[in-house]
């Protein structure tokens, strides 16, 4: 199977895995993560590599929104659904985006701009993208805040609804061996403030363990998403679950 023929046959299937409001004790929206047909380009990481490798990143990638688009018509109604894109497909087919989302029955959709650097002489032309974005009622998550690929230029600088604080300062929270542990908390705090100034929420991704869940809690985080919450499912098991649980007076009985 190669990107070609997965491209033509539309070969995408998508998961979602949903962000939980631990304040408010519901689900807050899903997040639809892609995979690819069995095999070596089932991953991700892989079939958006080699994607890219033939040229073709931004086909696989609105593809990819297309199929997400699609499936949220079985997700439990009036969720946000968000999704992941890059810099480059964003910046040179946003018309396309638009169009897809605006086409679609779904109208909550938030973008996430992935991890990849962008280019300072281009921060501008993505923040002009973005503000065109928003004005048309699609809203922008800056993903892997935290990161070393996320640089504070591009936090300061892009307009976003939400911030996606990477795992890898999620994981830094539990980091007692080397002391560094004190370290990322007060590093998330700083984040949450900074978030408040920015007029973002925050989401902690990532979150794995009761200890993790407890501490992101007590840094002023309370939309988690992670294993600790719920591992990614098909749409239908969430349309499932949901009417399982009609009766219950929240829905965190789904995680």
């Amino acid at each position: 199977m190669d990107i070609d023929q997965i491209l033509k046959k539309r070969m995408i299937d998508v998961i979602f895995q949903p962000i939980q409001d631990i304040e408010h004790h519901q689900v807050y929206g899903f997040e639809a993560l892609a995979r690819g047909p069995a095999g070596k380009l089932f991953s991700p990481a892989n079939l958006f590599k080699a994607s890219q490798k033939c040229g073709k990143l931004d086909q696989m990638e609105l593809l990819c929104l297309q199929r997400a688009l699609e499936e949220t018509i079985h997700l439990p109604a009036g969720y946000p659904l968000f999704v992941n894109i890059s810099p480059e497909t964003l910046l040179y087919y946003h018309k396309d985006v638009i169009n897809l989302i605006k086409s679609s029955p779904v109208k909550n959709v938030i973008l996430e701009l992935t991890e990849k650097n962008l280019k300072e002489k281009l921060l501008a032309e993505m923040a002009k993208v973005l503000h065109l974005l928003r004005g048309t009622g699609i809203k922008i998550a800056l993903d892997d805040v935290g990161s070393g690929s996320r640089g504070f230029p591009n936090i300061c600088e892009l307009p976003a609804d939400f911030l996606k604080i990477d795992r890898c300062m999620i994981q830094g929270l539990t980091k007692y061996k080397n002391g560094s542990a004190p370290h990322y908390f007060s590093a998330l705090e700083a984040m949450v403030t900074m978030a408040a100034t920015l007029g973002a929420a925050v989401i902690a991704e990532g979150v794995e363990t009761q200890q993790q869940f407890q501490l992101v809690k007590k840094a002023g985080v309370y939309l988690i998403q992670g294993y600790y919450i719920a591992h990614p499912k098909p749409s239908q098991y969430w349309a499932d679950r949901e009417n399982q649980n009609r009766e219950e007076v929240t829905l965190c009985s789904w995680v």
